[in-house]
């Protein structure tokens, strides 16, 4: 009898131990109804000199229009908020003079500085934003032309949330890889590394005929301060993407000495850097591989011969050097290690970087670079020669 008490008292308590962990409430349950959802924040510089002017986008729930309902007023889903601080928290929390709800930030997918801001320098205002637990890793990173307010204010298309807009162009960059991409958590590992220069994306207004419309296009370089330095145009991004091993697709557009077009639709790609010392003198080796169909051609060649793809291969192979040393010869102008170098160095040499890493700055700008392509055109697609061809297909 004692037994049975035993365990009746042993499964009564297993039960309200259950019961009391399942019907426990959330601690740190956050009310959304109660709270500004920010999905973009830009960061500009304040007419104050030591103050920043900060702008929230926050989605206005009555008037998001979805395609089921076809709700939403004529007005914008989102409006802006901004105030000015002296730091990034202070404007932060100052935010609350002009919104009734408190800023929350998890789903915040864009942060825009200014390119003034940008040029004086982002040292003294990326602490707060890698240190709150509210704001995400994920968060890309961009540079405006222009005010990042103005960038956040502009009404977009198809998705008619701009920092949502701009997200996707972000994700989609693989059509084209003409642009540089960073989020908090590769920023802060190029800001922590002792020679790679940071990066951003770069975004501006283009105006139509009709509108101005959002253009993400070339790629900020930083100095080691976070002072923006420059712009790589849309090849001398692409070519620092070589480097990286970050392209995953685009067109390559070759020209034969006919004046015969070949559009070419990159597959894939990857790279090698190799660091060496010869004789003590720095050098560094790029290998790149890649592969791509044949999209489009104007040239009447019979393709059935392997020589014709040879040629392209050739051709293709010059272009993408010519991209990578169009990056290089950029990035050493403005004296930013952008490519890691420097990391490749201290990664495989280490007794070597020791002696390199106080003199990198000036190394940099001369150190001699060896770019080695390897690449393949694999398909035709649908039809052998040029649609025009007198050899058919």
């Amino acid at each position: 009898m004692p037994k049975v008490k035993k365990r009746y008292r042993i499964m009564v308590f297993v039960i309200l131990l259950l019961q009391s962990l399942f019907t426990m409430g959330c601690w740190d349950r956050v009310n959304l109804s109660k709270r500004a959802i920010v999905v973009g924040m830009g960061f500009d510089s304040s007419p104050q000199e030591e103050k920043i002017l900060i702008s929230a986008q926050i989605v206005d729930p009555t008037n998001v229009r979805t395609p089921r309902s076809g709700g939403g007023g004529n007005e914008p889903p989102f409006w802006i908020a901004t105030s000015q601080g002296t730091t990034v928290f202070e404007a932060i929390r100052t935010m609350t003079h002009v919104s009734p709800r408190k800023l929350f930030f998890p789903h915040n997918q864009v942060m825009i500085f200014g390119e003034e801001l940008a040029k004086r320098g982002l040292k003294d205002h990326l602490d707060m934003l890698m240190r709150d637990y509210e704001f995400r890793e994920t968060n890309w990173i961009l540079v405006s032309e222009g005010k990042a307010q103005d960038i956040l204010a502009t009404e977009t298309r198809i998705n008619n949330i701009p920092a949502f807009f701009i997200r996707d162009l972000i994700i989609e960059r693989r059509f084209s890889s003409q642009f540089g991409v960073i989020n908090i958590k590769d920023l802060s590992q190029r800001i922590l590394s002792k020679s790679t220069a940071p990066i951003a994306s770069y975004i501006f207004l283009e105006d139509t005929d009709e509108e101005q419309r959002l253009n993400m296009s070339g790629t900020a370089v930083f100095d080691r301060d976070m002072k923006m330095v420059g712009i790589l145009n849309k090849r001398e991004s692409r070519g620092l993407l070589w480097v990286l091993g970050e392209v995953r697709g685009g067109i390559i557009v070759v020209t034969d000495p006919d004046q015969c077009t070949y559009s070419l639709e990159i597959l894939e790609a990857t790279s090698k850097i190799i660091p060496q010392n010869k004789d003590g003198k720095p050098t560094i080796t790029v290998q790149i591989k890649g592969s791509s169909n044949l999209g489009e051609t104007s040239c009447t060649e019979d393709l059935n011969k392997p020589e014709a793809w040879q040629f392209m291969e050739s051709l293709q192979n010059e272009a993408i050097c010519q991209e990578v040393t169009a990056a290089l010869a950029k990035a050493q102008e403005l004296k930013a290690d952008v490519f890691g170098f420097g990391d490749a160095f201290y990664k495989k040499h280490l007794r070597v970087w020791r002696e390199l890493e106080s003199n990198w700055q000036e190394i940099f700008p001369t150190l001699e670079v060896n770019i080695i392509v390897e690449s393949t055109v694999k398909r035709p697609g649908l039809i052998i020669s040029n649609v025009y061809s007198d050899k058919g297909e």
